[in-house]
This record gives C-alpha cells, sequence and structure tokens, in this order.
C-alpha cells in the first residue's frame, strides 16, 4: 500500500513494529491532517530522534521522549520567519537557546515556557544590544543596553522600562547618574552634560525640578540701562533665573556668549552704492526688543592694549608692518605707520651745530614731514590696536546662577563701520560729522612728541583714552547661550540691554600759584 493511500486513512502508521507496538522507525499520519511524524519509536511512543511537520510549512526536528518533545531540538515558524535552536521541555522553549527572528533580531539566553526568561542577551535590527536580567518576555533585573548611538545605560529594569539606580554614559560626553522612573529620569541624581553644564538635585519626569527659563542683565536700582565711561572698561552681570525669577540654583556651567550692537537705519537701496548693497546682504541686522535693529558692534575683553601707556603707543606709531583685523564681520582699514626715526634726538643737536646751517635746514624738513605722517596716522591707531584685541570668551554660569563678565570694553569704530560712515559721525563736540571727515579730525586731535631741529621740544599730545573709546551714544548689549549640545534640547531666549556710553568730565587744570 503506498504512503498516499495511507494518508487518506486516520492515525495511520508506517514502519517498524515489536511486540504489535511501534518500535524502530516510522512514519505516523494523524487524523488532523496538519501533523505527521516520522522518526523512532519505542514501545508506541515517540522516542529519540525525529521529525514533527506541520502543513504550511513549520516543524520541529530533534529530540522526543516517551511521546514530547523534550531536549535539544531546532523549530521553525512558517508564518513568521522565526527559527529557535535550544532545549526544549514538553513540547515548549524552555532553557537555553538561541532564537533567530526574521526581522533580524537575535536572542541568546534561558527560556521559560516559551518567553524569555532569566539571564540573555537581546539584539535588535537596529543595532541596540542588551545583556541582563529577563522576567516573562520583559527586561526586568540588573542590565546593561547599549543603544546604536552608541549611547549605553547600566542599571536596574522593571518590566522592560528603566526603574530604581542606573547609569547613563552617552557618546556626545553627558553622564547621567541616579534615579529613574518609567524609563526617565526621576528623584535625586547628578547629570553632567556634554556641553559642560552640570546639574545636582531632583528630576521630575525627565526634566530637573527647577529650569532655566530666562536670563536677566544686573543693573543698578532704579535704572534700566547701564552706563559706560568713554575708553573705560565695564562688566556686565547676568542672572540665570528659574520659573519663579529666582537665581537658579542647582546648576553651573551654562555658556553664554556677550556682543554689542549699534542702531542702524537703513538707507534707500537707491542712494547706496553696489559696495553697501553687497555689505547689507553679508551682514545681516540683529532684531531688538527696543524697536529698531543694530548691526554688530565691536567689544573687546580687555584694556591691555589701551593702557600699556605713552611709551607702547609710540612702538606702534613706529611698526611699519600693515595690520589687519576683522571684529565682527568689519573689515578694518590696512595702515602702514612711519617710523618716526627723523625725530632728532638730543644728542643731534651737536651733530647739527657742526655741520652748519645746511644740516639745520634739512633737520627741520624732516621735522616737519615727520609730524604731517604721524598725525595721520594716529587717525588709524585706534583700527590697528583692535587687531591685537580678541572679543570676550565664553562664560559659564556659577553655582548660584550668576554669569560674569569683566574687563569688557568698547573701543571707537572702525572707518568703515556702516552705521557711522552711512549717518557721519559725532565729533567731541557733539555735533555730526559728514563722511570722510573723521580723518582729518582724528589727526587734529592727535599728534606726537618732535624737536624742533634747534634742540627744542615741541608740545606733544597723544590719542587719549576717551578718543579711542566708542563715541557717546547708546549701544545695545547682547547676551546669548552659547551651550553646545544643547542641553535638553532647548535654549534660553538672548537678553538685552542699553548701554549708554559717557564723555568723561575733564577736570579743569588748578591756577598755580605766583612765586
Amino acid at each position: 500500500m503506498s504512503i498516499d493511500a495511507a494518508s487518506e486513512r486516520k492515525n495511520y502508521y508506517i514502519g517498524e513494529t515489536a511486540s504489535q507496538l511501534r518500535h524502530g522507525f516510522g512514519v505516523y499520519f494523524y487524523s488532523n491532517k496538519f501533523f505527521r511524524y516520522e522518526g523512532d519509536w519505542v514501545k508506541g511512543k515517540k522516542h529519540g530522534h525525529g521529525k514533527l511537520m506541520m502543513a504550511d510549512g513549520s516543524y520541529y526536528e530533534g529530540e522526543f521522549k516517551n511521546g514530547e518533545i523534550e531536549g535539544h531540538g531546532f523549530r521553525k515558524w512558517q508564518s513568521t520567519g522565526n527559527t529557535y535552536s535550544g532545549e526544549f521541555s514538553k513540547g515548549e522553549m524552555h532553557g537555553h537557546g538561541v532564537m533567530n527572528y526574521a526581522d533580524g533580531s537575535q536572542y541568546q539566553g534561558e527560556f521559560h515556557n516559551n518567553q524569555r526568561h532569566g539571564t540573555g542577551i537581546l539584539r535588535d535590527r537596529d543595532g541596540n544590544e542588551y545583556e541582563g536580567a529577563w522576567y516573562k518576555n520583559k527586561k526586568h533585573g540588573q542590565g546593561i543596553q547599549i543603544y546604536e548611538n552608541g549611547d549605553e545605560y547600566e542599571g536596574e529594569w522593571v518590566e522592560g522600562c528603566r526603574h530604581g539606580h542606573g547609569d547613563l554614559n552617552c557618546t556626545d560626553g553627558t553622564f547621567y547618574e541616579g534615579q529613574w522612573r518609567a524609563d526617565m529620569f526621576n528623584g535625586q541624581g547628578t547629570m553632567a552634560h556634554g556641553s559642560g553644564l552640570t546639574y545636582e538635585g531632583l528630576w521630575i519626569n525627565g526634566r530637573p525640578e527647577k529650569e532655566a527659563c530666562s536670563i536677566v542683565v544686573e543693573l543698578p536700582e532704579g535704572q534700566k540701562y547701564i552706563e559706560v565711561l568713554q575708553g573705560r572698561k565695564f562688566c556686565v552681570n547676568v542672572w540665570v533665573l528659574d520659573s519663579e525669577n529666582n537665581p537658579l540654583t542647582g546648576e553651573y556651567g551654562r555658556e553664554f556668549q556677550i556682543s554689542a550692537g549699534y542702531r542702524f537705519s537703513q538707507k534707500s537701496s537707491q542712494s547706496q552704492s553696489l559696495l553697501e548693497l553687497i555689505e547689507n546682504i553679508e551682514t545681516k541686522p540683529i532684531s531688538t526688543p527696543y524697536g529698531y535693529d543694530v548691526l554688530p558692534y565691536p567689544l573687546l575683553d580687555s584694556l591691555q592694549d589701551f593702557e600699556e601707556g605713552e611709551e607702547a603707543s609710540g612702538k606702534r606709531r613706529q611698526s611699519q608692518a600693515p595690520l589687519t583685523s576683522k571684529v565682527f564681520g568689519e573689515d578694518t582699514i590696512h595702515e602702514t605707520h612711519e617710523a618716526d626715526s627723523d625725530v632728532l634726538k638730543p644728542d643731534d643737536k651737536d651733530q647739527d651745530e657742526a655741520d652748519g646751517s645746511s644740516s639745520i635746514s634739512e633737520s627741520k624738513y624732516a621735522t616737519s614731514e615727520t609730524q604731517l605722517e604721524l598725525s595721520a596716522g594716529a587717525a588709524e591707531e585706534v583700527e590697528t590696536s583692535l587687531s591685537q584685541m580678541q572679543p570676550p570668551p565664553p562664560q559659564r554660569s556659577s553655582p548660584d546662577g550668576l554669569v560674569e563678565f569683566t574687563n569688557l570694553i568698547l573701543p571707537a569704530a572702525p572707518s568703515s563701520y556702516r552705521p557711522f560712515s552711512l549717518d557721519g559721525e559725532i565729533g567731541p563736540d557733539g555735533k555730526r560729522r559728514s563722511k570722510g571727515s573723521r580723518t582729518a579730525s582724528a589727526a587734529s586731535t592727535s599728534s606726537t612728541s618732535i624737536t624742533d631741529g634747534k634742540g627744542g621740544k615741541v608740545s606733544k599730545s597723544k590719542t587719549s583714552l576717551e578718543d579711542r573709546g566708542a563715541r557717546p551714544g547708546d549701544y545695545v548689549i547682547i547676551i546669548q547661550e552659547a551651550t553646545q549640545p544643547l542641553f535638553l534640547g532647548s535654549r534660553l531666549d538672548p537678553a538685552f540691554v542699553i548701554a549708554k556710553v559717557i564723555a568723561p568730565k575733564k577736570t579743569a587744570k588748578k591756577p598755580q600759584a605766583k612765586r
């Protein structure tokens, strides 16, 4: 009789027997045509190695004991494409085994009643990997999770969620140690953010109990602006506030950058040159809460070059190398300062007298020429000094929420600074000067110490500290958060404050008593 004919009969067996019992190798057809077994038999029961096949293409092949799937075997599910190789008990995955999922994931570890249970490693198709304890198919207990981006969590789990105490180490340098609940930061914990910011305290649903909400500039009582004495250094203090407008505590290291701007009135395109139109496109005005825009203005972080004294100023005037600087996108004019080596020294007097009137005449001519060169060079002295200075470096908040910017200076603007070059400048007398008059005005207020060729000294004046500072007027100081990468995905809004530059009062000289 053929197998096909036998298959039409119910519970039919074809194979070896002993004592009228299935014994040895044989094929058994179930009345439910979905199943078929072929393999070893002992005393009428499936025992040994066998293969249980299903009509949809699924099958189990492995060990049988006393009629049950028991021991090591291989199982394939045709409907899902999953495969399992490992230990079985009473037909279920039980013990150690490897489950390969159709999507590329793999679990290697312990099973209990067809579920991941005990200790095991799960690698999913996205590259995430978990190694640790399992309970009824869920991460439960102590475990380590390595995420696809390289972040790593080591700690406690409850029903598939990070819960309890754990450490999170991120690839961007962020590290968190503390309590978790429902897969979020909850409870006491400390985060050292990759940006350098640190928060230590209570966390609620993944966020600090008290968060930074705004920044404000510290101002004198009853005043809405800060006063800056022309050419003098000043400081700006900024406070980081929480939602209740109190200084933020528990967080420190948030980074801020300070800059300055000057009011910019856009001229009509018809009255602008092509160069000015190109500059307008390249430099975008900054919006302020005061109803007007500003263009970046130089803001430096030290008065070193402004306080070197007369000796250093003379050395700068003697420099013959062209100096170039770029401050907040505005180029200063390249200027070669002629050396004042032609200035006669006291020792030259005797030599002139020995050489006669001709040499005296030549020395006078050289003195006059040097005077003109130095006067013109003084007009650009401020701009060349800017090339040796840098913008203020970023500052970080302290544990009490304070951010301090010290040793700030608003220098004189480069001659190419557009708001001034478009609108003209205001001179020391408070009157507006037209474009092109800046150099002449600056030259008129600056000269150098020379001799008159006869050994006598001509009166000497220098570019004063006030002349090198920003012209009097209203400037806008801008403080922006520069924390990078962002802390918890957000950045604080910038703060603005008016800085009024005031010309220092000149003290009148007391008349000397007649002797």
